[in-house]
Order: C-alpha cells, then structure tokens, then sequence
C-alpha cells in the first residue's frame, strides 16, 4: 500500500513537470516569433524611401544599415472609466488593459531613433507601425532610470492613457507597481518627467484631475494642433493642413457638439479649401474613441510667402 502511495505521488509530480516545460516551450516559442515579426518589421523600415527615413531621424544610408532592434515595452492603456473608479488600496496592476502590442525602439549610432510596434492578430504576431514619439519618450525614460540605478528592473513596460496624451514608462519593485511619466503635464501636482511614483499615487492624482477636468471646458488642458506639409509654396503649389484636437472624450461621452471657426489670415499668400473663413461642428461621432478629433484641408499658394492660420473655439 505504501508503495503504490509512492508510485502515484511520483506519477503527479511527472506529470506536473511536463505541463510547465510544454508551458515554458509555449513561451518560449511566442517569444521566437514575435521577436521574428520585429525583426521583419525593421527589414521594412529599412526598405522606406530615403525622404522618409530622414524624417524619422536617419541622417545617413550608414545609420540605417547599422540599426538594430532594443529591448521591447509592452504596451497597455488604462481607459478613463476606469481612472474614475479607482480607489486608494486597489490593485494598480488591474487597471492596464493588455493590448497585445509590443513597441520595440531601433538603435542607430548607439542612440534610439526610431521604432517599430508589432501586435498579435488572430494568435500572430504581425507588423503594426512605424515610429512614434511617445515610444523614443519611454525608451529614453528606460535608460535614465536603468542608468541611475545599480539593479535596475528586469523589465519595463510602457502605459498610455490616450484620452490625456499621458504616457509613461513602468515597472515592477518589490511587489509594487511604478510608473515614470515621460513629459511634463502643467495641471498635475508631483508630476515630474523621469522621477518614478508609484501607480497608486498617480491613478489617485489623475482621478482627481478628471473630477475636476469634467467640470471645464472640454479645451482647458489641451489645445488644438495645426500642422501642415509644407509651411511655404509657390503659386500654384499645394499642401495639406491638418488640424487635430485632443481631449475631447467628456463631450463625445455627453453627445455635446462643439463648433469652431477657422480662419487663413493669410489670403494674399494662398488660398484655404473650403474658403478661407469657415466654421464647422465638431459632432461626437466625429470623435474617436480616445478623444481626438482630426480635419484636412488643401492650401494653395498664389506667391512666396507662410500660410497663417488660425483656429478659435465658442
């Protein structure tokens, strides 16, 4: 009887051996392949035109030959319903919302440059884009902090909250979750680019802001960006304006309409389509889901000259 005790303990622990390597060769094997649709992701890169990856930071045909692949971020987001409900003793980590993306910065000259994001679609990992300012913010913000501490974090992961256009860089110490804001926030106590805090001070601080955020203008802490192709044309020549407002998810959640007018202050330089005086009606089905509202008009100049172009909310 003893024996046969022995002999079926021995058989589950066996067992529960094979289960966790065949768990560790899973693992392992996602792993494999999402660093291998990284890897191909930045053989496309390479492959973009010379005027493209100038504007992605490579100076020279060398520094692209020389790129190369850094450690990856996951990425998570964290929606602002959630933001609203958190309470001090929640588990921070239950707030990230895993979007099965993985941003890997490209290193050229010792320095990241650039980037690629990768995300798994239908149980594959596939490429997803190419560059992206708040990746090179977190990276960076990787190597201040891992530079500035003896034992740094085995690994970091990246945080955004689209609807504010916060990101941060986090990780895990001794059982708690840190999160590093990467830029400033001008209506945020203890919010320092680079300086870690922990998760929970940060979600307290930010469900504060939102509180109060909901009771203002839906532009108070955001303004609207104008960018356009080219900032000065020939007679004849034409580019594109786009404008993009941030911050608008309380009026897409209201069903409220904000109008706008936007003005070319300067018709003797060019003309704007649509006319240069027009006003519009930002509509909540015109707002995506985190917040952003996006436009494009065409200008066309009539002599040398910079397009000045002005946008004012009621």
């Amino acid at each position: 009887m003893r024996y046969g005790n022995v002999l079926f303990l021995s058989l589950i622990l066996c067992g529960s051996i094979v289960i966790n390597v065949s768990h560790l060769d899973a693992q392992q094997n996602n792993n494999d392949t999402r660093q291998k649709a990284a890897q191909e992701s930045l053989d496309l890169l390479k492959q973009l035109p010379p005027p493209v990856l100038e504007k992605l930071g490579f100076e020279t045909r060398q520094m692209i030959n020389e790129s190369s692949l850094g450690k990856p971020l996951q990425a998570y987001i964290i929606w602002l319903g959630s933001l609203k409900e958190f309470k001090q003793g929640d588990d921070p980590g239950g707030m990230l919302k895993d979007v099965d993306e993985f941003n890997y910065p490209v290193y050229a000259c010792e320095m990241p440059i650039s980037s690629v994001t990768i995300r798994k679609r239908k149980e594959k990992w596939a490429f997803a884009a190419i560059g992206g300012r708040e990746i090179l913010s977190a990276e960076n913000a990787r190597l201040k902090h891992s530079a500035s501490n003896p034992i740094p974090p085995p690994s970091y992961f990246m945080v955004q909250i689209q609807a504010m256009s916060l990101t941060f860089l986090g990780y895990d110490s001794e059982g708690k979750m840190y999160l590093i804001p990467t830029h400033e926030h001008p209506d945020l106590e203890n919010y320092e680019p680079y300086k870690p805090v922990l998760a929970e001070e940060v979600f307290i601080e930010l469900k504060r802001f939102i509180e109060k955020y909901e009771n203002l203008p839906a532009l108070s802490s955001s303004s609207p960006l104008l960018t356009v192709g080219k900032e000065e044309l020939a007679p004849g020549e034409s580019t594109w304006l786009k404008i993009t407002v941030k911050g608008l998810y309380r009026y897409k959640k209201l069903n409220k309409e904000l109008p706008f007018r936007l003005q070319n202050k300067t018709p003797d330089i060019g003309s704007m389509e649509g006319g240069n005086t027009q006003t519009h009606i930002i509509r909540p089905g015109d707002i995506d889901s985190y917040g952003i509202y996006t436009m494009t008009r065409i200008l066309t100049g009539k002599v040398p000259g910079k397009f000045y172009i002005r946008i004012d909310f009621e």
